[in-house]
């Protein structure tokens, strides 16, 4: 096939964050993936979810970030009562060699759910 794009990573999910029971926020970013030298056309889906099964107050923020043509993209979903699950999904092309990331913060006294997941889609 003429003109056919060959890729060394397969499609597939390549990154999750999958953490329930958690009650504070993350230190610092956590990375899921890191992206290829050529990801010139490759396509991610990034969904991104939260779920607050115990809620006294506060505002827990759940963020995944990636460069998308040398500009920091973030998908975000906030938890600011209890049982109402938030999520979003976002299609992403990232920068080569950058990384997608993930990172739980807010001040807040409560007990999450957090679940992420980039799948290469081509």
């Amino acid at each position: 096939m003429s003109g056919e794009i060959v890729y060394t990573v397969p499609e597939g999910i390549v990154g999750v964050d999958n953490r329930g029971g958690v009650t504070v926020a993350d230190g610092s970013p956590i990375t899921l993936y890191t992206t290829a030298v050529m990801p010139a056309l490759q396509v991610y889906r990034v969904s991104i979810e939260i779920d607050a099964h115990a809620f006294v107050s506060g505002t827990v923020t759940y963020t995944v970030t990636w460069t998308e043509n040398t500009v920091s993209q973030t998908a975000i979903v906030t938890a600011t009562a209890l049982n109402v699950v938030t999520g979003i999904v976002r299609l992403a092309m990232p920068d080569a060699n950058t990384a997608i990331t993930v990172q739980l913060t807010g001040s807040f006294t409560a007990t999450v759910r957090i679940t992420a997941i980039i799948e290469r889609l081509v």
